[in-house]
């Protein structure tokens, strides 16, 4: 008997003292969050801006997608003898200072050992051209490519200084 009033009285004490402790923790929480101060008036400002470098770039790919260009390449097999390796990727249309002409800057492994005539530039208004020359860099990966037609829309080259 002794023992089950010992057990009832272990039991009571530990739920009494999870009551008050709950109770407690709850309260304290409660006081803390409503110490919180309102957010600070600059995030409004933060949306804002957030909203108008959203506005800012879609104006920048509105002026620019016209330069972008798809560009497809094939070339020999070098593991297969009578097969063709194609690539893709893409590209863009720039004026180059002190050089006359449009050039198209891509990466090198989409075009690497492709001759001119095996490179694709396809462009926004339904236009392929192919280069008429072509120079690589293979160790910074980057690939210039000399094109010639009519009206061809370009990128301006900024600086980042």
């Amino acid at each position: 008997m002794h023992r089950r009033l010992g057990y009832f009285l272990f039991v009571g004490t530990c739920s009494l003292l999870g009551g008050a402790g709950t109770s407690w923790w709850t309260r304290h929480v409660n006081q803390a969050r409503a110490a919180d101060p309102a957010p600070p008036p600059g995030i409004p400002a933060l949306a804002a801006d957030a909203r108008s470098g959203s506005e800012r770039f879609e104006s920048v790919v509105r002026r620019v997608m016209p330069a972008v260009v798809a560009i497809e390449s094939s070339r020999p097999s070098q593991k297969t003898r009578g097969k063709t390796v194609e690539e893709s990727g893409s590209g863009v249309l720039v004026n180059l200072p002190g050089q006359n002409g449009v050039f198209a800057i891509t990466n090198n492994h989409v075009i690497s050992g492709s001759s001119p005539d095996q490179i694709t530039l396809a462009l926004s208004d339904n236009r392929v051209l192919h280069p008429t020359r072509v120079w690589t860099d293979p160790e910074s990966d980057i690939a210039i490519l000399a094109i010639s037609g009519e009206r061809l829309p370009t990128a301006p080259l900024g600086d980042s200084d």
